[in-house]
């Protein structure tokens, strides 16, 4: 819409516009502090196994320094995991380097101690020997790499360690079967941690660019709201205050004086507020009686002839409310001031619902208040001036599911709003643009030629609460499991997906190494082959084509397999001792059902492992076998399955925090941004009306005599300022100098912008000879018009009965 307070508003120069803040990193920190803690968790359990569950009879002779080093590069992590909450994403980044480091000089260390002989500072190494246990672990170690390295770190680390691990087993002819299984089951282990914590980080970077990219429209949108209703607040300063006071100054009459000085002061005080209002967050203004106490009386010529009573903005603080009865009070003395022949009717309706309120139990917003009360005196004084003598006036006021609406109601001549021209700005601007801008309201006419008018202005609370509605981020989520029935078709994002499917696959390989190791050890025992099919059936039935929550006869069937897998210890076989080696298959159970909890199914997955180890409890009585090798085989999946479920309580945790701070961050750019735009659009505004009318409405309100050169300037400044409402592009210079002394010689001026978009050049040239054109006229009456699409011409122009029109045809 064109401009109506002066040329370029602040808005329209970038410089002007607000940077917003970039967004933080809060979702790719909050994965990496949930990564962190989980690794320190786990870390925590290594170092606790390691002196409870894990015996090695054959354990390689340390120093007692290298003991005290061991305990210090696992315990490291967890001192980590607790001050992660307090740490930064950089912080963290380094810290994880640090422990990384640690582990891998641990290693050389060792191996350093292994290689040189005794004599030079080496240990004496047996015929047969054990590596330590926790040195072997390498999940917490590869997941610290990844968040210090990323995802190439994290494989490179997994590699050395795996292949450090496996020299220092052959140096110490450490190649036992529970060594291999050991060695499978932590390469699997450290290969899926190393894949989620990769796409994991991944996916709060992505969501850390997705809110940034949303914040941005967010701050582009709330820019343009805030300038879109700056403009209409000043259009309706514009067309209820300054034109009616102009209008009536320029014909200087004695009965007036007094009422238009009233009214200049009143509307040169509402620009002193505009700008006012822009250093108050941008915000609002409350309604109040103008500062002098000064107001036309109800059946004074002022309000007769339809100089507007007024009720001033003032300070107003950004989401205040007014009570109920207070605005009440304000409409009652608006209408009795504006109109005091119309009719008030205030009523509610009952309430539809339990706890449902006639009123909006919290009050009115301010902003919605004085937009509605400025309509309702527009409507008002358009009733007083077109319906007719003879027409009944009324305003309804009813509250209703806590929504506020008016009707301004006339019984008189009505009209045809599809033929009201474009130029009037009473019912556009002051109505409908004024209250149809409000969060929340809306505004509409009804009227016919002979049937009278109704203007109908609502308010209603905004559900969310928050008065701007600003964009949602494209959906990522964080969390596995029912977390991803969120997202659209329950898909996650696809690196997440991917990696998860090749953690599958290495996951049944791994398996079936430690079942035809199994196989082999056990003289060709077919349980483990049992087994490892039970085992790749559930995992299969789990189901990867996508990443939602498997169905309850999908799950019950997994639990099942998973259950009957260990009762596989039950068929008949040549074992007599349950060895760590032999009940590889727990541990692969125990993936499957942290896989279910991930998944969503977190009831069936515990389930699953009470009944899971309750068999192989039975089985180890049944057939008495040692507690020793079973705590040890029992314990690794009971690890597994606790982290799994500390993952998913923490990642559902992350999950809500993360949508909590995008949702504040969102709303904190949108009304940064709001502000700022409306501080600087207001003050702009404000300060082209104070350069245009600001010394003319000083004049006004001093209450002197006009002189007719005054009186005719006042008429001038009314028509520039309806120019630049109704002329848009063509209230600009060289024109505008030339329209406003033409209307000094007593031409009576409009210009009209009606047509398509145009380049600068044609804009230019249009103007130049439409100031040609203006400036041969003596008198009368001058149209200058930009041409609707579709006409032969650009532009024409229209003085008395001569039409004349651009010389430069539009192109074919």
């Amino acid at each position: 819409m064109p401009d109506p307070a002066g040329s370029t508003p602040a808005s329209a120069d970038p410089a002007h516009s607000p940077t917003p803040r970039p967004a933080g990193v809060q979702s790719e920190l909050g994965v990496v502090r949930l990564l962190t803690a989980v690794s320190g968790g786990v870390s925590a359990l290594v170092v606790l196994s390691a002196f409870t569950v894990v015996v090695q009879p054959n354990a390689l002779p340390l120093p007692g320094w290298y003991r005290i080093l061991l305990l210090a590069v696992f315990v490291f992590p967890v001192v980590v995991a607790i001050l992660c909450p307090g740490c930064g994403l950089r912080a963290l980044r380094r810290l994880s380097l640090a422990a990384v480091l640690a582990q891998l000089g641990a290693l050389a260390v060792l191996l350093l101690l292994v290689v040189v002989p005794p004599g030079l500072g080496g240990i004496a190494v047996p015929p047969v020997a054990q590596l330590p246990w926790m040195l072997t672990t390498s999940g917490v170690v590869v997941v610290a790499a990844v968040v210090a390295w990323g995802a190439r770190g994290g494989w490179i680390v997994l590699g050395v360690i795996g292949v450090s691990v496996q020299l220092l087993r052959i140096l110490v002819h450490d190649d036992l079967p529970n060594a291999i299984v050991n060695d499978v089951q932590t390469m699997v282990a450290a290969m899926v941690a190393c894949l989620l914590s990769t796409a994991l980080v991944a996916a709060g970077a992505e969501l850390d660019r997705a809110v940034a990219a949303a914040g941005a429209a967010a701050s582009t949108l709330a820019a343009e709201r805030a300038r879109r209703e700056a403009r209409v607040k000043t259009e309706a300063l514009v067309h209820d205050e300054i034109l009616a006071t102009l209008l009536f100054a320029s014909h200087d009459d004695d009965a007036l004086r007094g009422a238009v000085a009233v009214q200049a002061a009143g509307a040169r005080q509402e620009i002193h507020d505009l700008a006012g209002t822009a250093e108050r967050n941008g915000g609002a203004a409350a309604l109040a009686p103008h500062p002098n106490g000064v107001a036309a009386r109800p059946g004074s010529p002022a309000a007769a002839d339809g100089v507007m009573p007024r009720a001033v903005a003032v300070n107003r603080a950004a989401g205040e409310r007014i009570p109920v009865d207070a605005y009440l009070h304000q409409l009652r003395q608006i209408v009795a001031e504006t109109d005091a022949g119309a009719r008030l009717v205030i009523a509610s309706r009952p309430a539809r619902g339990a706890g449902r309120v006639s009123w909006p139990p919290a009050g009115i917003d301010v902003e919605a208040g004085h937009a509605l009360a400025g309509a309702v005196r527009q409507a008002l004084v358009n009733a007083r001036r077109h319906a007719g003598p003879e027409a009944l006036r009324s305003v309804t006021v009813t509250g209703a599911d806590g929504a506020l609406r008016i009707e301004v109601r006339d019984t008189g001549r009505g009209f045809d709003p599809v033929a009201v021209a474009p130029d009037r700005m009473g019912v556009a601007t002051s109505i409908l643009a004024r209250v149809n801008g409000v969060p929340g309201g809306s505004a509409g006419v009804r009227s016919a030629p002979g049937r009278g008018t109704v203007v109908t202005l609502e308010w209603a609370e905004q559900p969310s609460g928050n008065p701007f509605e600003a964009p949602r981020p494209p959906h990522t989520e964080l969390a596995l499991g029912p977390v991803l029935e969120n997202t659209p078709d329950g898909q996650a994002g696809r690196p997440l997906l991917l990696a998860m499917r090749w953690a599958v696959l290495a996951f049944l390989v791994a398996q079936a190494v430690m079942a035809f190791t199994a196989f082999e050890r056990s003289s060709g025992s077919w349980t483990s082959l049992v087994a490892l099919l039970g085992l790749a059936a559930a995992t299969a039935l789990v189901g990867w084509r996508d990443l939602r929550r498997p169905s309850r006869w999908r799950t019950a069937v997994v639990v099942a397999l998973v259950v009957a897998t260990p009762a596989t210890i039950f068929l008949p076989s040549s074992r007599s001792s349950l060895d760590y080696w032999d009940a590889w298959y727990l541990y692969g159970c125990a993936f499957v059902l942290a896989a279910l909890v991930l998944r969503g199914r977190r009831t069936a997955a515990i389930v699953g492992f009470v009944l899971m180890s309750a068999v192989t409890l039975a089985a180890v009585r049944v057939f008495g076998y040692g507690a020793t090798e079973v705590a040890a085989a029992i314990v690794r999946p009971a690890v597994i399955m606790g982290v799994g479920l500390a993952a998913d309580a923490a990642l559902t945790r992350l999950r809500r925090r993360t949508r909590a701070q995008r949702s504040a961050e969102l709303a904190a750019r949108h009304d940064e941004a709001y502000q700022a735009a409306s501080r600087a659009e207001l003050t702009e505004r404000a300060r082209h009306l104070e350069g245009i009318v600001g010394p003319m409405l000083d004049r006004l309100a001093s209450g002197e005599p006009l002189t007719p050169t005054e009186a005719r300037e006042c008429a001038v400044l009314e028509g520039l300022l309806r120019d630049h409402y109704r002329g848009g592009r063509l209230a600009r210079e060289p024109l505008t100098r030339a329209v406003m002394a033409a209307r000094r010689r007593g031409v009576d001026v409009m210009l009209l912008d009606d047509g398509p978009a145009l380049d600068e050049p044609e804009l230019a040239a249009v103007v130049e000879w439409m100031r040609g054109e203006l400036e041969q006229a003596a008198s009368g009456r001058f149209t200058g018009r930009i041409l609707p699409e579709g006409r032969e011409t650009r532009a024409s122009v229209v003085l008395g009965d001569t039409s004349r029109s651009f010389a430069t045809p539009l192109p074919r």
